[in-house]
C-alpha cells in the first residue's frame, strides 16, 4: 500500500461527510422554498426575507464546504469541490429572488419571484446530489 493509497480514504470520508452535510442543509433551503412559493398569497415580507436569509446562509455554507475540501487536499477539479461551488453560486441566486418577492407590492410577480427562488434551489439540489 502506497502513501497515496493511504491517504485515498481520508479524502472519501472527508468529502462524504463534507458534502452530506450540504445535501441536508440544500433540502431544507429548497424545501422552506417550495413551502414559501405553495404560500405566497398568505406569507408576508419577513417570511421572504427570512428565506433570503437561508439562501445567504447556504451560499456561506458552500463555500466554506468547498474551502475544507480543497484544505483537505481535494483538488479544485473534482466535481464535490465545483458541486459545493455551483451550490454557493445557485443559492445567492435564490437570495437575490427572495429578496425581490420580498420587496415586491404584486401578488403575480412575488409568486413569480418565489418561483425562481425555487428554481434556483433546484439547481444547487441537482448539482450537490450529483457530487
Amino acid at each position: 500500500m502506497t502513501e497515496l493509497d493511504q491517504h485515498q480514504p481520508d479524502l472519501s470520508d472527508l468529502i462524504s461527510r463534507v458534502v452530506d452535510a450540504l445535501k441536508t442543509e440544500t433540502a431544507y433551503v429548497l424545501q422552506r422554498a417550495h413551502s414559501l412559493e405553495a404560500t405566497a398569497d398568505t406569507s408576508g415580507v419577513g417570511e421572504f426575507q427570512g428565506l433570503a436569509g437561508e439562501c445567504d446562509s447556504l451560499s456561506q455554507r458552500a463555500h466554506s464546504s468547498a474551502a475544507e475540501l480543497t484544505q483537505g487536499g481535494v483538488q479544485d477539479w473534482v466535481y464535490s469541490v465545483k458541486a459545493c461551488n455551483e451550490v454557493a453560486f445557485w443559492a445567492t441566486d435564490g437570495a437575490g429572488h427572495a429578496r425581490s418577492a420580498a420587496s415586491s407590492e404584486y401578488p403575480t410577480e412575488i409568486k413569480s419571484m418565489l418561483g425562481s427562488a425555487v428554481h434556483s434551489l433546484e439547481n444547487a439540489s441537482f448539482s450537490i446530489n450529483g457530487a
